[in-house]
C-alpha cells in the first residue's frame, strides 16, 4: 500500500471541508435553478489495495443534479469502470498459468485468454460551485463530495475455448469480486453557458472505498480473503452537461 499517498487524503478532505464550510461567506447573485445531466468519461490511478491488483483504467458514466439557486447541489452519478491493466501477483503465479507462462485448453494446446478489470461505482453527491466571473456566477470554482459504493472484479474472456477451470462457477474463484462503501471528494471547473449552448466541467476526482473480497474462496491463493481493504481511485473527469431550467427564469431549456 501506497502509504505516502494515503498520507495525502486528509489533507485533501480539509481543504475540501475548508471551502464548503467558507463560501457562503462570498456574497453571490442567485443562479438558476434547474436539473443537470452530465454525461462522463474519467482516466482513472489505483492506489492503496487497488494497486496491488490492477493498473490504470477508463470510465464512463451518467448522472443527475438537482441545481438550487444558490449554487448549491445535490444529485446522483453512476460509472462503469473497464481496463485492461492486470497486476494481480497471486493470479500471474497461479495454476491458471502454466511454467512456460500459457494456458492450455482440454486438449492440451495453448489458449488465447484475456484478463479485463470491470467494475461499478455509484455515489449520492453534494457539490457546491464558486463563481468567479463577474458577467456569469455559474462557471467557477466546482467542490463536491459524496458517498456510495463500489465493486470490481477481474472479469476472464476465453472466446470461446475449452477450459473447464475457467468456466461456470469455477471463475468466481480467481475473479476477486470485491465491494464496498465509497466516499468522493472533486474539485475543479464547472462552466454552465447563459446561452446553454457549451456546458462542461473538468475536475481532479478522488474514491476511497472500504471493501472486502465477496467470494469465499480464491482458488489462485489457496485462501479465503476476508481482510478488510482500502481501494483508492485518483482520477480527472471530463464532463457535458445538459441542462433543463425552470420556464419561470431568464434562461430555459427548449
Amino acid at each position: 500500500m501506497n502509504n505516502r499517498f494515503l498520507s495525502v487524503i486528509p489533507i485533501l478532505l480539509s481543504i475540501l471541508t475548508f471551502a464548503f464550510s467558507s463560501v457562503e461567506l462570498q456574497a453571490q447573485e442567485k443562479g438558476r435553478r434547474g436539473v443537470l445531466f452530465p454525461v462522463t468519461y474519467k482516466i482513472q490511478f489505483p492506489f492503496g489495495d487497488l494497486g496491488d491488483r490492477f493498473g490504470f483504467n477508463n470510465a464512463v458514466g451518467l448522472g443527475m443534479h438537482y441545481k438550487f439557486q444558490n449554487n448549491w447541489m445535490i444529485g446522483v452519478e453512476g460509472s462503469y469502470l473497464f481496463g485492461n491493466n492486470i497486476t494481480d501477483v497471486p493470479l500471474s503465479e497461479s495454476y491458471v498459468f502454466t511454467s512456460s507462462g500459457n494456458i492450455t485448453d482440454a486438449d492440451g494446446f495453448p489458449s488465447e485468454v484475456a484478463f479485463f478489470e470491470r467494475g461499478l461505482e455509484f455515489s449520492f453527491r453534494v457539490s457546491k460551485l464558486i463563481g468567479i466571473n463577474k458577467k456569469n456566477n455559474e462557471s467557477g470554482i466546482l467542490l463536491q463530495a459524496g458517498i456510495g459504493y463500489l465493486e470490481h472484479k477481474i472479469f476472464v474472456d476465453e472466446s470461446g475455448s475449452s477450459i473447464g477451470f475457467l468456466q461456470g462457477d469455477y471463475v468466481k474463484g480467481i475473479d476477486k469480486y470485491t465491494n464496498g462503501i465509497s466516499f468522493v471528494q472533486s474539485i475543479g471547473y464547472l462552466h454552465l453557458d447563459l446561452k446553454k449552448l457549451t456546458n462542461v466541467n473538468i475536475s481532479f476526482e478522488i474514491i476511497e472505498a472500504f471493501t472486502k473480497n465477496r467470494r469465499s474462496f480464491n482458488f489462485d491463493e489457496m485462501r479465503a480473503a476476508t481482510e478488510l481493504r482500502l481501494d483508492i481511485l485518483l482520477g480527472v473527469r471530463f464532463s457535458l452537461l445538459l441542462p433543463i431550467y425552470g420556464k419561470n427564469q431568464d434562461y430555459y431549456y427548449n
